[in-house]
C-alpha cells in the first residue's frame, strides 16, 4: 500500500522551491541514484505478500469530499518495501545519508521486531532524523506536492537539523497492512479565511508509514501556530520529536488497525471538519 492525497487548493504546477528532475533534493547535484524508502537491510524483517504487487494511488480532493479527477492508480511488480525514489545524488546517498542509516539501524531493528528495551532521548533524536530523511525523500515521489523548502533540506544535509514545525510520533502496530504501508496527505492552508497564501505549493502534510511492528506518524508545516499535540489522542503513540523523555519499548498498549488508520488520516479528517473553509483551487 502506497497512497498519497493532495488536499485543498489544487495546483500541479511546480513552484520555485521544487528543483527540476535530475537534481539532488538535498545538494542540487547531479548523478542521481534510486533510494529505497524502506531500507534494503530491513527486507528480511518485513512480510512478503503472495501477490508480489505494489499498488500506488494518488488522489486530488477539493471541497472536503469531491475528487478533482479520477484517482491515478499504478501497479508495480515487487513488494511494497521494494519502492525506490530517484531523488538523491550518489555523493549524498553514499556519504552522510549512509552514515545516518548506519546510526539508525541498531535503533530501528528492535523497534521493527518488538524487542524490549529503553529508548533513550539520544536514540529518539537519531530515529527522528532518519524519519525526517524518509519524509523528505518521500516527497519526491510527487515533487509538485512537496512541502519542505530547499533551505531546510540543505540545513538537514549539513547538520541533520530537523525543520521547524516537525512533529513525530511512533507506536506499535504491524498489522492491517501497516507492516509496510505508506500514506501521505498534502495541502495548502491559510492562517485565516482572509489571509490566504498566494502560491501554488503545499505548506502542510502528514506522513504515516509502517516498517514491521513500528508505526510512524509525522505532521510538518511551514505555517506557524497551526500544529496541535497528539493527533489521535492515543496513549499508544510516543512523541519522539520533540521528545518528552526516554520510554520503554514496546509501549504499554499497541495501536489497533483502526487507531493506526485514524492517526494516518488525522490531517484529512481535520480538513473535512466544519471549522475549515475551503477556497477555490488554483487553475491547472
Amino acid at each position: 500500500m502506497v497512497r498519497e492525497e493532495n488536499l485543498g487548493q489544487v495546483g500541479r504546477k511546480p513552484h520555485g522551491r521544487i528543483k527540476p528532475p535530475g537534481r539532488c533534493v538535498f545538494c542540487e547535484g547531479g548523478d542521481l541514484t534510486k533510494e529505497h524508502f524502506w531500507p534494503d537491510w530491513a527486507s528480511a524483517l518485513l512480510p512478503k505478500y503472495a501477490g508480489n504487487l505494489r499498488v500506488e494511488q494518488f488522489l486530488t480532493i477539493t471541497e472536503r469530499t469531491r475528487l478533482a479527477a479520477p484517482p491515478d492508480v499504478s501497479s508495480r511488480q515487487g513488494q511494497t518495501w521494494t519502492k525506490k525514489i530517484r531523488a538523491v545524488c550518489r555523493s549524498c546517498n553514499n556519504g552522510w545519508m549512509s552514515a545516518l542509516e548506519s546510526a539508525a539501524k541498531p535503533i530501528l531493528t528492535p523497534l521493527i521486531t518488538t524487542q524490549e528495551h529503553i529508548l533513550t532521548v539520544e536514540a529518539m533524536t537519531t530515529l527522528a532524523q532518519w524519519i525526517a530523511l524518509k519524509v523528505m525523500v518521500g516527497e519526491r515521489n510527487h515533487p509538485e506536492e512537496s512541502v519542505t523548502p530547499l533551505e531546510d533540506r540543505a540545513k538537514f544535509r549539513t547538520a541533520l537539523e530537523i525543520p521547524q514545525n516537525f512533529r513525530t510520533w511512533i507506536g506499535k502496530c504491524g498489522t492491517g497492512g501497516w507492516e509496510s504501508g505508506y500514506l501521505r496527505h498534502a495541502a495548502t492552508i491559510g492562517t485565516s479565511p482572509i489571509v490566504m497564501p498566494h502560491h501554488r505549493f503545499k505548506n502542510i502534510h502528514s506522513v504515516a508509514f509502517g516498517i514491521g511492528d513500528l508505526f510512524v506518524f509525522v505532521i510538518h508545516t511551514t505555517v506557524n501556530r497551526v500544529l496541535h499535540s497528539n493527533p489521535s489522542q492515543s496513549v499508544a503513540l510516543i512523541p519522539i520529536f520533540p521528545a518528552a523523555g526516554p520510554c520503554a519499548w514496546p509501549p504499554p498498549r499497541s495501536l489497533s488497525v483502526s487507531e493506526a488508520n485514524n492517526t494516518a488520516n488525522a490531517l484529512d479528517r481535520s480538513f473535512r471538519s466544519p471549522r475549515f473553509r475551503w477556497a477555490p483551487g488554483f487553475p491547472n
